[in-house]
């Protein structure tokens, strides 16, 4: 009877907004379907849906958004709504997060709170820091107590890949800005870069899930378009980054012959520069990287900015200064020095080494965090600490955090003293009850 009225209540409201103009029918109608697709496929799928719809927005960042100064962003709707959804899910089930991820949340909490206290703009400082809160502390929790399927793993993780397609399909159609550089629906050519990054650590993912050659040459195509995202960005930071990323990788799968492959290709590269320079222009990541005129712009903002962190750093080097107008110090460790002090920047350390150990185990799902080193590469160039196009993905890796922590000395896993490592099954396998 209840749920009856609730729906009556609903129809009502919607048929009035949708009199109220074309966007308000527009919302009225994607309203009405996805109760329609609630009552349908269920709770749990439609949580999935809109966690699929979430990863596929996020490599957009803000481009979606009412404005690219926008603190909120149709992914963080989705991925609220998702959480939302799956929290029934959640109840009665326990999490014990690595002891060294406690501790560098747990420092990150209160040198915020003391920054934000002694910020000039209070309310704004304490808004940032629960939303990074929720992106770095709330949304690996939820992975790691959901621990959802192999399934709903490859299906979030091709909707990001799918929206970054639409994101360089964007940028093709309208093409690149007054300085050369492509955007797509990122608002900044880093930004777009970033995106093609982080998309290019979610395929080595998925190219390790799967063997098939058809699925395979997708991945491999979808991968190209990384490179091609990166290269017309004009971004040098993900260049190197990309570069470094493909360097790891013999390392983290252990294969010589891969190492071999990897070093021919990369003299191969360097003798071909000069090369490809001349082709490719002075707008390019590559001709930006060797020093093209339209780097000069970029690098007096990025100087500018890094002198303006460090003399604010050095004003409150302890407790730090807000986490308030950190947008223009270009460099994600920076910003948190200046914003939290040096003691939150060690506990945000702590968060990060967690995330990016697990790599060289033999956990499942480790190839995950491949997000997580690119993430340290390519902070260390742009601000964005509570990204959630970088989050999002690197969350989702939680599961992988977790698998590891039951394999490692308790010391850094969090497990309690005494209790001996265990073995996991392949991904794929059935979990261990209990």
């Amino acid at each position: 009877m209840a749920v009856t009225a609730c729906l009556v209540l609903l129809a009502v409201v919607l048929a009035a907004l949708a009199s109220q103009g074309t966007i308000a029918l527009i919302v009225a109608g994607g309203v009405a379907f996805y109760v329609l697709m609630l009552a349908l496929v269920g709770r749990e799928r439609t949580a999935v849906f809109t966690l699929m719809a979430a990863f596929a927005t996020a490599p957009m960042y803000k481009g979606l958004a009412p404005s690219a100064s926008s603190l909120v962003t149709a992914t963080d709707g989705l991925v609220a709504l998702g959480v939302l959804l799956i929290a029934p899910s959640l109840f009665n089930k326990r999490i014990e997060v690595p002891g060294l991820f406690a501790v560098g949340v747990t420092v990150v909490f209160v040198m915020s709170s003391i920054a934000s206290v002694a910020s000039p703009e209070p309310a704004k400082s304490y808004l940032t820091m629960i939303l990074w809160l929720g992106v770095m502390a709330g949304l690996p929790a939820v992975f790691a107590i959901w621990r959802p399927s192999n399934l709903v793993f490859d299906l979030l993780c091709w909707s990001y890949v799918f929206g970054h397609m639409v994101s360089f399909g964007y940028a093709m159609y309208y093409g690149p800005s007054n300085q050369g550089r492509y955007g797509g629906l990122a608002t900044h050519p880093n930004y777009f870069a970033q995106g093609g990054l982080i998309t290019f650590c979610v395929l080595l993912y998925l190219l390790y899930r799967h063997r098939t050659w058809v699925v395979r040459t997708v991945i491999v195509g979808a991968g190209a378009v990384c490179g091609a995202t990166i290269y017309l960005s004009g971004s040098r930071a993900a260049m190197v980054v990309a570069a470094v990323l493909i360097l790891m990788i013999p390392v983290v799968e252990r294969s010589a012959i891969m190492g071999f492959i990897y070093a021919l290709g990369g003299a191969l590269f360097v003798i071909a520069i000069p090369i490809l320079v001349d082709i490719s222009g002075e707008t390019s990541s590559l001709g930006r990287l060797v020093g093209g005129s339209s780097s000069g712009f970029s690098d007096q903002a990025r100087e500018l900015g890094q002198q303006s962190g460090i003399e604010r750093f050095l004003s409150q080097p302890f407790i730090g200064t807000g986490l308030i107008d950190l947008f223009e110090i270009h460099n994600m460790y920076l910003e948190i020095a200046a914003a939290i002090g040096v003691f939150g920047l060690a506990g945000y350390l702590c968060v990060i080494f967690v995330f990016a150990r697990p790599l060289f185990s033999d956990v499942p799902h480790r190839r995950l965090l491949y997000v997580a080193w690119a993430f340290i590469g390519f902070g260390a160039t742009v601000p964005g600490f509570y990204d959630r196009s970088i989050w999002l993905p690197l969350a989702l890796g939680a599961v992988a955090v977790m698998e590891y922590r039951r394999t490692t000395p308790w010391f850094l896993s969090g497990r309690p003293s005494g209790t001996p490592p265990t073995a996991l099954a392949p991904a794929g396998a059935a979990p261990p009850k209990g």
